[in-house]
C-alpha cells in the first residue's frame, strides 16, 4: 500500500492531504473516501482474472500500468483473451460498471463507440447452455455450449458394451469353479461351444457376425481359456452340466446350443440331458457320442498323434489338418499358435471319451449337421452318418472349408446357423 493510502480501498492519494481544522479539537484525522470497498480486507491483485476490481487488473495486465493515462479493464482483458485464445464467456472477472456521481453526467462505458447493454443472448439450458461472464458485456463472441459428448465424439470407440462389438465378459462360479464367458447382441439366446484345443476367443468373428441375429454367448470350459481348472476328474456330461447351469445363472430358460469338434459331443449331451430347454441343435465338424474318432477315422486319428508328438517343428503340418493349406499359407500365424499350444492330455482323454447309452437316436431337438468338405480330422461322411442317426435333422456341407470352420469361414457359418435359427423358431 503506497503512503497516505486510503487504508479501506487502497485508492492512491498524495501524501500530503489537506488537513481539516476544528476549533474544539484541533486537527481530524482523514475520512475515508467512501469508496466501494470500504474494508480493511485487501483485494487479491495477484490474480488479475480473478481480481475485485477491474480497474486494478487492466492496471497490472499491461505494461503501461503505472502511467497517467490507464486504459480500461475491458480493453485490457478483450487484449489478454485474444491473446490467450480463450473464450471470452469463460472469462471470471467480475466488470461491474461504475456507479454514476451525482449531478454528473458519464460517457457509457464498454468498447469504443458502443453502448453498454445488458446481456441480450437468450438464455438456453441442457447441453446447449452458454458459460456466461464478461464475454456478454465485451461483445466478444460467447463461449462453447457446455454439452456431453455425443456420437461424433465416439468416431474412434468400437460400437457395443465392453471390449469389441457388443461384447462384455464376465465371469460365473460353476461348481466350484470360475468360469469366464462373453454376451455379445439381443434376441434369441445360442451358447457357442468350443472344441477341445480351442477357447471362446475362437469364435470372436462368429459371434460378432452372429449377433445381429440373436444373444451370443460364448464361454470357456474348465480348464481353458481364462476358466479355472478343478483338480478331479471331469467327463463329457459333466461339461453339458456345466454349459446348461451357466445358461440358467443367466436367466435363459430356453435357448439353441451350437457345439464344434469336440463342442459338438458336449452339446448332444446336453440336448439328451434337458431336451426341454433347448429350441435348436447345431452340430459342426463332430461325431457321435457313442463312437470313438479312431474308430470312424483311423487314419486321421493316428496322424493328428505323430504330428503332436512332433511339435513345434511339426506345427504348420497340424495346422493344415485342422484348416485348408491354402488358408494356412495366407495365414501363418495359425502354424506358430499350434506350436506355442499347451498340452492338451486331458482334453485329448474327453475327445476319446465313448458313451454307448447316449445314443444319438434319442436326440429329440431339432438339430443342423455342418461339416467342411476339407475337413481332414472329421470327415464329411462322419457328420453325414451322425445326421442321418438323428430324427429330425438336417445336413449341409461347407465346401471349401476345413475343421476350425468357425475360425476360417465365419460368415458362412454365421449364415447358415441364422437362416436354421429362424426356422426353427418359426416352428415353436
Amino acid at each position: 500500500m503506497w503512503p497516505g493510502a486510503c487504508p479501506g480501498c487502497r485508492r492512491s492519494r498524495p501524501p500530503a492531504w489537506p488537513r481539516q481544522w476544528n476549533t474544539r479539537f484541533g486537527a481530524k484525522a482523514p475520512r475515508r473516501c467512501g469508496g466501494r470497498r470500504d474494508n480493511p480486507r485487501p483485494a487479491p491483485f495477484h490474480a488479475p482474472l480473478r481480481c475485485r476490481r477491474p480497474r486494478r487488473a487492466a492496471c497490472l495486465l499491461l505494461a503501461g500500468a503505472g502511467t497517467r493515462t490507464r486504459p480500461t479493464a475491458h480493453a485490457a482483458l478483450r487484449r489478454l483473451l485474444a491473446v490467450c485464445r480463450r473464450p471470452a464467456g469463460r472469462a471470471s472477472v467480475c466488470l461491474r460498471p461504475r456507479r454514476q456521481r451525482r449531478g454528473r453526467r458519464t460517457r457509457p462505458r464498454g468498447l469504443p463507440g458502443q453502448r453498454s447493454r445488458p446481456h441480450t443472448q437468450p438464455a438456453r439450458g441442457g447441453r446447449h447452455r452458454l458459460h456466461r461472464g464478461a464475454g456478454a458485456r465485451l461483445d466478444l463472441a460467447p463461449g462453447l455450449p457446455s454439452r456431453s459428448a455425443g456420437p461424433e465424439d465416439r468416431a474412434h470407440v468400437r460400437p457395443g458394451r465392453g471390449r469389441g462389438a457388443g461384447r462384455m465378459t464376465r465371469f460365473v462360479d460353476l461348481h466350484g469353479h470360475r468360469t469366464a464367458y462373453d454376451v455379445r447382441g439381443e434376441g434369441a439366446p445360442i451358447l457357442l461351444v468350443h472344441g477341445a484345443e480351442a477357447t471362446r476367443e475362437s469364435f470372436s468373428a462368429l459371434a460378432e457376425a452372429l449377433a445381429a441375429h440373436a444373444c451370443v454367448v460364448t464361454y470357456d470350459q474348465r480348464g481353458c481359456g481364462e476358466s479355472a481348472a478343478d483338480a478331479g476328474e471331469h467327463h463329457i456330461p459333466d461339461l453339458a452340466q456345466d454349459a446348461n447351469d451357466l445358461m440358467e445363472s443367466l436367466g435363459f430358460a430356453r435357448f439353441a446350443v451350437m457345439g464344434t469338434s469336440l463342442g459338438g459331443r458336449i452339446a448332444q449331451s446336453a440336448a439328451l440331458g434337458q431336451p426341454a430347454r433347448l429350441t435348436a441343435l447345431v452340430l459342426c465338424n463332430t461325431w457321435p457320442l457313442d463312437r470313438a474318432i479312431a474308430d470312424l477315422h483311423p487314419e486321421g486319428a493316428r496322424k493328428l498323434r505323430t504330428l503332436r508328438a512332433g511339435l513345434p517343428s511339426s506345427a504348420r503340418a497340424l495346422a493344415e489338418m485342422f484348416y485348408t493349406p491354402a488358408h494356412v499359407a495366407t495365414h501363418p500365424q495359425l502354424a506358430d499358435r499350434f506350436a506355442r499350444a499347451p498340452s492338451t492330455s486331458r482334453r485329448g482323454l474327453l475327445a476319446a471319451e465313448t458313451h454307448p447309452l447316449l445314443r444319438a437316436e434319442s436326440i429329440s431337438v431339432t438339430t443342423l449337421c455342418l461339416s467342411g468338405s476339407e475337413d481332414r480330422v472329421v470327415p464329411s461322411r462322419v457328420a453325414k452318418g451322425l445326421s442321418a442317426r438323428i430324427p429330425n435333422s438336417r445336413f449341409e456341407p461347407l465346401p471349401g472349408v476345413g475343421h476350425s470352420a468357425a475360425v476360417q469361414a465365419p460368415a458362412l457359418l454365421a449364415d447358415q446357423i441364422a437362416s436354421f435359427l429362424d426356422r426353427s423358431i418359426h416352428h415353436l
